[in-house]
């Protein structure tokens, strides 16, 4: 009876110290939703190529809206372009072209759900490619979007400059930058009028003010604004009543999943997986290259590593597999899907039963063969030696498509 008395009273002064909380906090801790923001940052960029981003996002009460809050590593405050809805999952955004010198690019998600509840990645950031042109470019200080009242002379120079970086890497992109420019991005800003802008950049760009307190959601995300700029733009309070929206700090990671363009397609099959690495095989590297060429000129041994593959327009669950690639032409296949005749744990070909492999550098054709079953696969590489694409046939004259990222 006595620890029956002792618990009573224990928990009178539980309830007593949670009713003696202020009502807000404890309203916007059972209010709180999760938010899961899974994407994998690019290693690096090239200055004069934008930049395309995508991320698996996940809220259970619904998304409302979502943006990718970016700027230059020199400039004081983020501006932001809207992410656009790309099936399942996955949100895509493409960021102007960071210039020549512009050191680094860091950039933010933040996602609004339907509770009007706020929430934000942590930052990310890419850091530029050191270029031959990076170390001897002296053109004007500042360039950034293309002012009107920019002298000629200077637009001159940033124009020669722009066709000279296209004329020299446009066939070396990263699979996350794109090789043309064409139409108008529009970059929004959520400061008042006399904001800094766009430093670092140099695109096509539209930049806009975003009038409407109520859409300025990035106010009310945790830590994006410093405090001085929140207080000009009306206060945290007025914004947060404007907005009838309120932070709820970092989104959770969700784990990063291979590498962007898998990403991409594996989100659409609903599900943000962590992807663990293939065990046997030996001799491949699983680790991103800094000197990641485009498949034209590329060799055989540019391919040797961990690569995860996907075999769309089949989702993530219908199928995926990890293609070992070792010196020699050897390597091992493991995999797993729906769609196809696997057992449950996949159907694995290593050890001696493994695979053959090769590419040929004349007409940029891929081959693998599953030694125990003499299955034989041939197809046209396209991409860079971290993310490529294989489109051919299996021997018995099925078309295929294989996309495969270094891990």
């Amino acid at each position: 009876m006595r620890k029956f008395n002792i618990r009573l009273k224990l928990l009178a002064i539980a309830l007593s110290v949670f009713l003696s909380i202020p009502f807000n906090i404890v309203s916007h801790v059972a209010a709180a939703t999760k938010t899961s923001i899974v994407h994998k940052s690019p290693k690096y960029y090239m200055p004069g190529f934008r930049i395309n981003l995508d991320a698996v996002i996940k809220d259970e009460a619904g998304v409302l809206c979502t943006r990718s809050y970016f700027k230059a590593k020199k400039a004081k405050n983020f501006v932001f372009v809207d992410m656009v809805p790309a099936g399942g999952d996955l949100y895509k955004a493409t960021l102007p072209s960071p210039w020549v010198n512009s050191e680094s690019v860091e950039y933010v998600f933040v996602v609004v759900n339907k509770k009007k509840q706020v929430a934000r990645s942590e930052v990310f950031s890419i850091i530029e490619k050191k270029t031959k042109e990076s170390a001897v470019w002296k053109g004007p200080g500042e360039v950034k979007e293309i002012p009107l009242d920019m002298p000629q002379e200077a637009v001159e120079q940033l124009e020669a400059l722009k066709r000279q970086l296209a004329a020299e890497y446009k066939g070396k992109l990263p699979s996350w930058q794109s090789a043309s420019s064409k139409g108008e991005l529009t970059v929004s800003t959520e400061l008042k009028e006399g904001a800094e802008p766009l430093k670092g950049f140099y695109d096509n760009v539209n930049i806009t003010e975003v009038s409407a307190s109520s859409e300025k959601y990035g106010m009310v995300a945790e830590g994006l604004y410093p405090d001085t700029e929140i207080a000009v733009a009306g206060g945290k309070a007025a914004i947060a009543e404007a907005t009838g929206a309120s932070s709820v700090g970092l989104a959770s990671s969700g784990g990063a999943i291979g590498s962007l363009s898998w990403v991409a397609l594996a989100a659409v099959g609903g599900g943000a997986v962590a992807l663990g690495g293939a065990g046997g095989g030996g001799g491949g590297s699983s680790s991103s290259s800094d000197d990641v060429v485009d498949v034209t000129d590329a060799g055989e041994s540019d391919f040797v590593g961990t690569f995860s593959a996907l075999a769309p327009p089949r989702n993530y669950t219908e199928y995926h597999s990890i293609f070992i690639f070792n010196n020699g032409g050897t390597g091992t296949i493991e995999e797993w899907g729906t769609t196809i005749d696997l057992p449950p744990d996949g159907d694995n070909h290593t050890g001696p039963g493994g695979i053959l492999w090769s590419f040929n550098s004349a007409t940029d054709t891929f081959s693998f063969t599953a030694i125990d079953t003499q299955v034989v696969f041939t197809g046209d590489v396209s991409g860079n030696t971290d993310n490529f694409t294989l489109t051919g046939y299996w021997a018995q004259g099925g078309e295929a498509t294989l996309v495969l990222s270094r891990q």
